[in-house]
């Protein structure tokens, strides 16, 4: 009961947070979570030694410590926006995406492929909004769906369903039998919109990143090679509060004369090479707060089914 009492709280109080932001102007509402982000982070300092040590880790002496608590704040800011842009998925229209992204030549490649009526894998990493990405191919009239965990909480589970589908973005929740949904989706045309940068919390794939391993799913890779159908690797980073930029790189194939395997890590690691090529470029605009540290060693654990599912 308790926990059923705590669930409901937490969720009206998303709620009415969604609602202030949902009726405020889009700068202004970023305005407020500016306001937000800067209590959390210089007075509560929430995970900001956290984000602060993996900068050391990874970049070593290369910024002086002023420049880490920059790289990390302009960090924690786009975590902010973006959620403030989530909330706003369903007032985003096409004209409006327009006039903050300049994602029309991704667009543009990824229709010009599903017009052959083969779907597309869409990789965008924890970078810029990548939430506005999969919204953008949406609206410009790319079909698209993407894989999300579930949420502990389900009242906020269903809400964030909620938000993505107002756009038309399909969602498939994490779990058995999400291969052969993914796969009849890829096969009918469609689009998924994945974030490859996600570590595993059992062995899957090892990949050299951000100068250590970092083990990673296989199921981008492996859904494109069952489906044969190619990955496009997309970069987003915001510019200011309210632009986004996306650069497109070419799209990674299958290649049958590989086996499996080969082919699976082969995919896997020209994809991860890309992102970190990006974070390397500008580090504030990669997600350094997450709980589930990239570089995080595996645990030697049973593997549950949606893991699985990304191994394969």
């Amino acid at each position: 009961m308790m926990l059923l009492i705590k669930q409901i709280a937490e969720y009206y109080a998303l709620r009415c947070v969604a609602w202030v932001v949902d009726i405020l102007p889009y700068r202004i509402a970023l305005f407020i979570g500016w306001l937000n982000a800067l209590l959390i982070f210089y007075i509560f300092r929430f995970r900001v030694g956290m984000a602060k040590n993996r900068l050391r880790q990874i970049f070593g002496n290369k910024y002086s410590n002023w420049q880490l608590y920059r790289i990390a704040w302009k960090s924690y800011c786009n975590i902010i926006f973006s959620a403030i842009e989530m909330i706003r998925l369903h007032k985003m229209t096409l004209e409006w995406t327009a006039s903050v992204t300049n994602f029309s030549p991704i667009i543009d490649n990824i229709k010009k492929h599903t017009l052959t009526g083969k779907g597309a894998i869409i990789a965008v990493p924890h970078m810029g909004s990548w939430e506005m990405a999969a919204v953008a191919c949406q609206l410009a009239g790319v079909k698209v769906f993407s894989v999300a965990a579930r949420q502990k909480n389900p009242f906020t589970d269903e809400y964030l369903n909620q938000l993505r589908r107002s756009t038309g973005l399909e969602t498939i929740a994490r779990g058995s039998g999400i291969m052969r949904d993914i796969l009849r989706n890829l096969v009918a045309g469609k689009t998924l919109a994945i974030l490859p940068d996600v570590r595993m919390r059992t062995e899957a794939i090892s990949v050299p990143f951000l100068g250590g391993v970092a083990n990673i799913g296989g199921g981008m890779a492996a859904f494109a090679r069952h489906a044969d159908v190619p990955i496009f690797p997309c970069i987003v980073t915001r510019k200011g509060w309210a632009k986004h930029i996306a650069i497109g790189h070419e799209p990674v194939w299958p290649d049958k004369n590989l086996s499996k395997e080969d082919d699976i890590r082969r995919m896997t690691l020209i994809v991860m090479k890309y992102v970190e090529d990006a974070i390397r470029d500008d580090p504030s605009q990669w997600f350094w707060f997450n709980k589930r540290w990239i570089l995080d060693p595996v645990q030697k654990t049973e593997s549950s089914p949606d893991e699985m599912s990304q191994k394969n």
